[in-house]
């Protein structure tokens, strides 16, 4: 009896040790997880699109996992631009002035197949954009030597612009 008794005493003391310096631990965070405000999401964007998200508070840093698949402005505190720059899949994080989690996302950048022929030389293939008149396009896995002169093309036309409009009006 007198064993049984000792036994209760010691659970009885574990017990109370155990309210008395693991509850507080509990209460303050030292076992939690972080918490995230708005819980994980898929967000996707198609290649060479944008799309805007809009957040419930105010963010201040912007932690992109893979920056080569997309790029990330905040516009304002609120208010983010996702463009879509290659195919893949990463994360978003956004953390407030405090530097806690207030959003997490998972981020897939998907290519788009609207109005997209692809013509098949054997094993090189060519895409166009066909709205209704086909154009040459740029997407990834297109023939080396078929996309590096589109690109050319591309630069060079993209070069003439921003001239162009840099340019001063005659006579001034």
């Amino acid at each position: 009896m007198k064993i049984l008794q000792n036994h209760f005493y010691i659970i009885y003391y574990i017990a109370l040790i155990s309210y008395f310096f693991v509850s507080p631990a509990y209460s303050s965070g030292i076992f939690e997880t972080k918490k995230i405000e708005k819980q994980r999401e898929e967000v996707r964007v198609h290649v060479d699109q944008a799309r805007l998200l809009e957040l419930e508070r105010s963010g201040s840093v912007i932690i992109l996992g893979n920056p080569s698949i997309a790029d990330i402005a905040m516009q304002s505190g609120k208010l983010m631009v996702i463009t879509g720059k290659s195919f893949g899949r990463t994360n978003l994080i956004v953390l407030d002035n405090e530097k806690k989690v207030i959003y997490s996302a998972d981020l897939t950048v998907i290519g788009s197949r609207k109005n997209v022929v692809s013509v098949y030389m054997g094993s090189a293939r060519r895409s166009f954009t066909c709205t209704p008149n086909c154009q040459t396009t740029l997407t990834t896995g297109d023939e080396p030597s078929y996309f590096e002169a589109v690109a050319k093309t591309t630069k060079e036309k993209f070069s003439v612009s921003s001239q162009a409009s840099s340019a001063k009006p005659e006579g001034q």
